[in-house]
């Protein structure tokens, strides 16, 4: 019987780790884009402010308020974006590591199919 209550010990406090580590991991793998950036190709700058729930995204001049879809990565994911009132379309952002993986410019793809990319100007 000893070796039983043991065992239910150990199971008790492997589980009850498991969920402190699921909660707490679930708010660090989501990714942080905000900040400037400016287009690699152009002179479009788009600001954006991913923390919280609500997601903001300024683009030239524009603001447009997003909702995050799908964590695909901790380097991808995709966002719902109310790009007007009655327009709402899937965004994908995606960080593009340089070869040493110090600095990334990040790809954003539209639902159309175009890609779009940015250096950081300034973090937020």
């Amino acid at each position: 019987m000893r070796k039983w209550s043991v065992s239910y010990k150990w199971l008790a406090m492997c589980i009850v780790l498991g969920f402190l580590l699921s909660a707490c991991g679930g708010e660090t793998n989501k990714p942080d884009y905000s900040g400037v950036w400016k287009s690699v190709h152009g002179d479009t700058i788009l600001t954006l402010n991913f923390n919280g729930d609500h997601k903001i995204i300024e683009l030239d001049g524009k603001t447009m308020n997003g909702r995050v879809d799908q964590v695909i990565s901790n380097n991808s994911v995709k966002v719902n974006v109310e790009e007007d009132e009655n327009t709402i379309s899937t965004w994908t952002f995606q960080k593009m590591w340089n070869d040493n993986g110090t600095d990334f410019i990040l790809v954003i793809m539209l639902p159309d199919g175009q890609r779009n990319s940015f250096s950081r100007v300034k973090q937020s």
